[in-house]
């Protein structure tokens, strides 16, 4: 292996770290997010079950 080819190397390898690491914060940003709105969404439910419970 040339020395431009390790320099090269080196430069993917960098550059692949870097991509993996935005994925990962992505992930845990959208994972974050829909557990957020899980929880929105629980509570709105809960609050209109106490403002107006099911009529038998």
């Amino acid at each position: 292996m040339e020395i431009s080819d390790a320099r090269k190397l080196k430069a993917l390898e960098e550059e692949n770290r870097k991509l993996k690491k935005l994925l990962a914060e992505s992930m845990l940003d959208a994972s974050t997010l829909k557990e957020m709105l899980g929880k929105t969404s629980d509570a709105q439910l809960a609050e209109t079950y106490v403002a107006a419970p099911p009529q038998r």
